[in-house]
């Protein structure tokens, strides 16, 4: 009886093991939410290398907002849904098939059960038979689907789906679109320059052959905010764009001064050595003029050398610390531009500068602005010509300074004593008033 016992039991337990294993296999097959039945294929034919994908889609779906984006080991490639073709077989394979296929438009809404068809005859995009497929679609309801699947692809040009990470997009992306619209409307130039699923960086592309550069203008976190939030913080950025002055290439271009004046964006370029700012340009496009566009300024600057080191040292009592500027750029800068220089270890903190020109003619320093404070190791300050400039100590502001905070200190000392006289003579009042009641 225990024998039969255990025969049954092992028998039930090897049916239910099949019952749960065969439609957990056939579920992996149809577990992607927005699209079904895709067919993936990428070698050579006798005639080229090629890559094909066939698709149905699962769900409406609006085509500018969406894309399918296809990677392996070595590679990855994006295809936007308007790459592809809409076509009536379910099971095309030429490229003909494709030519012939339907276009796509970004207007357009493709609905449910539609077939679609992408083919490239160019070249085998993937090298590996392991291929992710991440699809990032948005449907008619404004609801947005993010499925990542990973596929393995078979010599035969088959596909077996060896798992799939699926993730429905939530709030967070309808917000994320609907800011990216409002923000492109309130300002045309911005563009995205990398995203998440949490969080995007937007910037502006200035052109200046043979790179493109982008100002940054922030990253922005979409998470617990409103849509007012993010645009009052948009707001609060746009005129705080920055970007990278590259060693290879310190020309600012005049093209680029006009996208900074036409955009109306305060611009930053930033020399960065070892993670460490050395000093940053500002131009401000809302005060440029039509002949500061003109300019071709060049950004690189020299601290603590100048063509006329020996004479300038000559001009300033050794006592006094200072910092020479050399300029590569000579002559006028658009109007708005400012500077902020890395004083590194020739002033501190709180120390008071000025800013002269070495006028290399009368061999004299000429002071262009003044007052200036070192605050967080940097010092900040207006500029509209270049050539070579020194920061100099203003020993007398300085020691004003020193004055105005012993006086401050020596007040509160005096304060404090005042307070305590006046409160024990306040208290020796109370006390004899008390005697004289008893």
């Amino acid at each position: 009886m225990g024998k039969k016992y255990k025969i049954v039991v092992f028998a039930l337990i090897l049916f239910i093991g099949l019952f749960m294993l065969t439609p957990f296999a056939k579920a992996l097959e149809n577990q992607a939410k927005s699209i079904r039945d895709i067919r993936f294929y990428t070698g050579a034919n006798s005639e080229s290398p090629f890559t094909k994908i066939v698709l149905t889609l699962n769900d409406d779906i609006v085509v500018d907002k969406s894309y399918i984006l296809i990677s392996d080991e070595s590679t990855s490639f994006m295809i936007y849904t308007s790459d592809f073709k809409i076509v009536e077989n379910t099971n095309p394979e030429t490229i003909e098939e494709y030519n012939a296929g339907k276009s796509i438009t970004n207007e357009q809404i493709l609905t449910k059960g539609t077939t679609l068809y992408y083919y490239n005859n160019n070249e085998n995009l993937l090298k590996s038979e392991k291929v992710k497929i991440i699809v990032d679609w948005r449907n008619n309801n404004k609801q947005y689907f993010y499925e990542e699947i990973a596929y393995t692809v078979k010599s035969d040009g088959s596909q077996g789906i060896e798992n799939i990470n699926l993730e429905e997009t939530t709030e967070k992306r309808l917000l994320r679109d609907e800011f990216y619209e409002a923000a492109l409307k309130k300002y045309p130039f911005i563009v995205s320059i990398q995203s998440d699923e949490t969080e995007v960086t937007y910037g502006y592309e200035i052109n200046s052959a043979p790179n493109t550069k982008y100002a940054i203008i922030g990253t922005f976190s979409f998470k617990e905010k409103t849509l007012e939030q993010l645009l009052n913080e948009l707001d609060t950025l746009i005129n705080q764009g920055k970007a990278t002055i590259n060693n290879d290439d310190t020309i600012l271009k005049n093209n680029e001064l006009v996208q900074i004046k036409n955009n109306k964006v305060l611009t930053t370029y930033e020399k960065i050595e070892n993670n460490n700012l050395l000093y940053s340009w500002s131009f401000d496009g809302n005060k440029m003029t039509a002949d500061d566009i003109k300019l071709n300024i060049d950004l690189n600057l020299i601290l603590g050398l100048t063509p006329n080191k020996d004479k300038i040292d000559a001009l300033i009592p050794s006592s006094i610390a200072s910092l020479k500027l050399d300029f590569q750029h000579k002559g006028n800068l658009p109007l708005g531009t400012s500077l902020k220089v890395n004083i590194g270890s020739s002033f501190k903190n709180d120390d008071i500068l000025d800013l002269y020109y070495y006028n290399p003619e009368a061999n004299k320093l000429e002071k262009v602005a003044e007052n200036i404070m070192v605050i967080d190791g940097f010092a900040s300050f207006p500029i509209s010509h270049c050539s070579e400039y020194v920061l100099v100590l203003n020993k007398e502001a300085n020691k004003n300074a020193d004055n105005n905070v012993q006086t401050s200190s020596m007040n509160v000392i005096l304060y404090t004593i005042i307070t305590i006289v006046c409160a024990g003579a306040l208290g020796y009042i109370i006390k004899n008033k008390n005697k004289e009641i008893a």
